[in-house]
């Protein structure tokens, strides 16, 4: 339905037809024993209940699981090599919980780390994640802990009421990877009940990530593109605009030498507001 939603909506702006649409496949093994292990591939191959006490299946996830993480594999090393200057991934299911052992939150395989280990592994040195969705990507952050060839970037309400309740600014990436890990948690929004507000990612971009990522400077960005925290979400209980999200894509669109940057869909419970949302990202991608 979500899909159905945005590409319906993108459609009916004309938008599709100014893309190269790019078909999926699925992800192979060494592209998941990247990020995964051995363990949770197989069991994800053979839609195995017991590692995924909070992640349904039905008959079709597995292969769903596959697709998307191979369309992730694609865009990562498309953009690596320069065969494209940005992508979207339009695809479900998402994957930021999903870690390096475990599929969790409705995540199975983990999309964005997907895309961030085919990156490297066609030849680029650093790659920056940035997750802007309302929930913390505690999966990505685990598999790139020890990474520092990758900088993980989340932007999640932290408190009792939002899931996973991890993400805190002390974490911050172990060993040779120290530093490579930033959480921007916020409570409740600088609007209190209402939530996170436009001005709130704003500024949490203009003044932590983006000067982290000049220092950091990665050839490629990758965004974690979930949309829970906008207003409407059912979930996300926060008060964002569409708009704001274009604005988001802008300035990350800046931060490698290139301008590469790929964005793969994660969350988003407002259908209406998501596609408004999307369209407005795949816009700035189209350089408008």
């Amino acid at each position: 339905e979500r899909l159905r939603a945005i590409m319906s909506h993108l459609h009916s702006r004309g938008l599709l037809q100014r893309c190269r649409l790019l078909s999926c496949r699925p992800a192979t093994d060494p592209e998941l024993l990247s990020v995964h292990s051995p363990e949770l591939v197989a069991a994800q191959q053979q839609q195995c209940r017991s590692l995924c006490a909070d992640t349904l299946y039905n008959a079709h996830t597995c292969t769903a699981a596959l697709l998307a993480a191979g369309a992730a594999a694609d865009i990562g090393s498309a953009l690596a090599r320069g065969e494209v200057r940005a992508a979207m991934a339009v695809m479900r299911p998402p994957g930021a919980q999903a870690g390096y052992d475990v599929a969790r939150g409705g995540c199975y395989l983990n999309n964005v780390a997907v895309a961030a280990a085919a990156a490297l592994s066609a030849g680029l040195q650093r790659v920056m994640i940035v997750d802007w969705d309302v929930h913390h990507g505690r999966g990505t952050e685990e598999i790139f802990a020890s990474d520092p060839r990758v900088m993980v970037v989340s932007m999640h309400r932290y408190d009792s009421e939002t899931y996973p309740g991890s993400g805190a600014v002390e974490d911050v990436g172990e060993g040779a990877a120290e530093g490579t890990t930033l959480n921007v948690a916020f409570g409740r929004g600088s609007q209190g009940a209402g939530g996170l507000v436009d001005g709130d990612l704003l500024s949490a971009v203009l003044h932590v990530v983006l000067p982290v990522a000049y220092q950091f400077r990665p050839q490629l960005v990758l965004v974690a593109a979930g949309f829970g925290a906008l207003k409407g979400d059912p979930i996300g209980g926060c008060s964002c605009t569409p708009a704001v999200f274009a604005h988001l894509t802008h300035l990350l669109s800046g931060v490698s030498p290139r301008g590469a940057l790929g964005l793969l869909l994660e969350g988003g419970y407002n259908l209406a507001a998501t596609s408004e949302a999307v369209e407005g990202c795949v816009r700035v991608l189209l350089g408008e």
